[in-house]
């Protein structure tokens, strides 16, 4: 990705520039299969249509990671290259039995719970994990949330999940709250 600023060819997935620092934009991919620009997220935000083909590009081809960057979320394939899971118990319940396409990744939250996300809806797991002697996280986790709603606020003493327009108040547990 280059950078506005001073022009440098950054790595992809660089979120600031190796050589000024600055906040480098994200991307938009062009949705036709025959442009050279298919899939790859090389066309500026503010941009409607492809510069090669004129396709119409439409912010909600973005993947759901690029459109919230701020939940900090990397793919389950990532996240089980880097984590290696304990438990088969805690898979059932956790990570495997909701099939998240998205979690929060752990190491940029100061948090014991992370966010899921699976078909646009969000669910909460709760995560432990350590570094190992080889550099690698051991990691147990256990789904709190289910993926189902709209958007989640973690608050201090639980969750807050949207569904449907409705406010739904939980405990740490997942436990709903009147």
């Amino acid at each position: 990705m280059k950078c506005k600023k001073c022009g440098t060819d950054n790595p992809g997935g660089a979120k600031f520039c190796c050589n000024c620092g600055t906040k480098l934009e994200e991307m938009k991919c062009c949705t036709n299969p025959e442009c050279e620009n298919y899939n790859q997220y090389i066309i500026p935000l503010e941009s409607s249509f492809c510069p090669i083909c004129g396709q119409k590009i439409e912010t909600i081809n973005l993947p759901y990671n690029k459109r919230h960057p701020e939940m900090n979320l990397i793919s389950k394939n990532v996240f089980e290259s880097e984590f290696d899971i304990e438990a088969p118990l805690a898979l059932n319940y956790g990570l495997i039995f909701f099939f998240p396409e998205y979690i929060e990744d752990p190491r940029e939250t100061e948090s014991d719970y992370i966010y899921m996300v699976r078909k646009e809806k969000i669910g909460v797991a709760k995560f432990y994990h350590e570094k190992n002697f080889w550099g690698k996280y051991k990691a147990k986790c256990y789904a709190v949330l289910d993926c189902k709603y709209d958007s989640v606020e973690k608050v201090d003493d639980g969750f807050i999940g949207i569904k449907d327009g409705k406010t739904i108040y939980f405990d740490i547990k997942g436990n709903i709250l009147k």
